[in-house]
């Protein structure tokens, strides 16, 4: 994490999954537009939305629209590189993964992913 705490996969409180976004270079508009589309595809799952966590992995956008998205996501560092496999290979581009509880990736998206095809994804595991 940003503050060099390790990201813990199993949440003591209550099994949660989580969708690490992942982007290469600087986090432009379109980056910022498909982190938007990924934080209301959990908005969808209503009362089952706090059961999926938003972990931002890259360079955190700038300005005050990327200070108000960074709100909904915890923002975290690849530490060791273990997540460049999974990386975009284009600038502001965003890859993402979806990982249970246990940290096992269930499901990766690489970049130019459906936002759509994601929220079903989501819908179909979390309820």
């Amino acid at each position: 994490m940003d503050d060099g705490s390790d990201w813990a996969w199993r949440d003591p409180a209550a099994p949660r999954m989580t969708l690490v976004a992942l982007s290469s270079g600087p986090c432009t508009s379109a980056c910022i537009k498909t982190l938007t589309l990924l934080r209301n595809a959990r908005i969808t799952l209503n009362d089952k939305q706090d059961r999926l966590r938003l972990l931002y992995v890259g360079q955190p956008p700038a300005g005050k629209a990327g200070e108000v998205l960074l709100k909904s996501w915890r923002h975290g560092r690849d530490v060791g590189g273990k997540l460049a496999a999974f990386r975009p290979r284009e600038d502001g581009a965003v890859s993402a993964i979806l990982v249970e509880s246990n940290g096992t990736a269930l499901v990766r998206y690489p970049a130019g992913f459906s936002p759509d095809g994601l929220k079903d994804d989501l819908h179909k595991v979390l309820h």
